[in-house]
């Protein structure tokens, strides 16, 4: 027999086979989510290495057994991030995977301008098409601007944070600095690690790089002496108050973070895309605690006919109830889990409401896929 010499070595042969197992990979995402037929985008755009723009595009979409996935669909290279391009963008890759942006059920970007702007950002400019696309503010990058806002609107966080930032460039931007510092903790015998530093929006994220900073040895906290506010800032005539003891003076400051964190996370999560899943999570509560939900019920009658069986919905809430396990539903968790229990056969007395419960669960949390698909690129 003749020996076979062909060994598929030659790159331009690797990059072409690497090329078809991806379109291979893309054709049975793009089946799987024309199956489920409701979808969310996931989208970001970044700066490569080479300073070209690359937008990143994941799809999230329910299976069958009422499993969420996200797919990441790949890298698009864009001439610019304006508005029109990155929709455009998106626009051509749901094309060239057979997909209708119709079926489009919710977006998550981040709260810039350019991704979230009211009036010419990308997820204006589709629900302007598909006014069922809601958009969801990442739950991730939210809680963390809600973070950043308390900390920068309470003195002592504010001024904590500050001084521990002004540490860390003062030590890592030098490596003269760097150096002495590795010396004193050899010396020592200091098993603390390094400083980092870190992200001013994002620091929690890497919350214990703040270990170095926090165990060292401190003085014990001191009122300091009182002084009075400026005369142009008082109103009225009484005295003014003063903690008499430590324990007062931060219990005031504890309590002046708690509400300002409040209103900060009430503030960067009150958006409209959240009321209409409100809604939706709202009746399925309501019509399993045997509460009035004639409200939640016009809502999806006014915005959501064309995807779920008006009439037959109706119907199906009263046999949703019955076969539902009897047990306390306080979030759609609750609701979630228990309906996964039912057996297979008496779903499809439901089909509508399950609809339902696929909108909801279609509806993208954060953009975790994306970002951790940008860190690994």
């Amino acid at each position: 027999m003749k020996k076979k010499r062909d060994k598929y070595t030659l790159h331009d042969i690797q990059n072409e086979i690497v090329r078809i197992m991806a379109t291979d990979i893309l054709c049975d995402i793009a089946d799987s989510v024309s199956d489920a037929k409701f979808f969310s985008i996931l989208a970001d755009e970044c700066t490569d290495a080479s300073n070209e723009e690359q937008l990143l595009i994941c799809l999230r979409w329910i299976d069958q057994a009422l499993e969420p996935n996200e797919d990441f669909v790949g890298f698009y290279e864009i001439p610019n991030i304006a508005a029109n391009t990155i929709v455009g963008a998106i626009k051509d890759v749901l094309m060239r995977l057979n997909l209708s942006l119709y079926n489009c059920w919710g977006q998550c970007f981040d709260a810039g301008g350019l991704m979230a702007g009211s009036r010419n950002g990308v997820a204006a400019q589709i629900l302007s098409e598909v006014k069922k696309a809601h958009l969801t503010h990442c739950h991730g990058h939210a809680l963390s601007l809600a973070v950043k806002d308390t900390t920068e609107g309470s003195k002592l966080p504010h001024d904590c944070m500050d001084t521990t930032m002004e540490i860390c460039k003062l030590i890592k931007f030098s490596p003269k600095r760097q150096g002495i510092l590795e010396e004193l903790k050899n010396q020592i015998q200091l098993e603390t690690p390094g400083l980092k530093v870190l992200c001013p929006a994002r620091w929690m994220i890497r919350a214990e790089s703040l270990t170095p900073t926090t165990e060292q040895d401190v003085n014990e906290p001191s009122l300091r002496r009182n002084r009075r506010a400026p005369r142009r800032l008082e109103i009225g005539t009484a005295n003014p108050e003063f903690a008499t003891s430590v324990e007062d003076k931060y219990r005031q400051i504890y309590f002046e973070a708690i509400d300002l964190c409040v209103a900060t996370i009430k503030n960067r999560f009150d958006q409209p895309g959240f009321k209409a899943y409100m809604q939706m999570e709202s009746l399925l509560i309501k019509c399993l605690g045997n509460e009035e939900y004639s409200e939640e019920l016009s809502f999806l009658k006014d915005n959501y006919t064309e995807d779920i069986n008006m009439p037959n919905f109706e119907a199906q809430l009263l046999l949703f109830k019955e076969m539902m396990p009897r047990e306390e539903y306080t979030c759609f968790e609750d609701v979630y889990r228990a309906y996964r229990k039912v057996d297979s056969a008496n779903k499809l007395l439901v089909s509508e409401a399950e609809i339902l419960l696929k909108l909801i669960l279609v509806c993208p949390a954060t953009n975790a896929v994306g970002e951790r698909s940008f860190s690994t690129a």
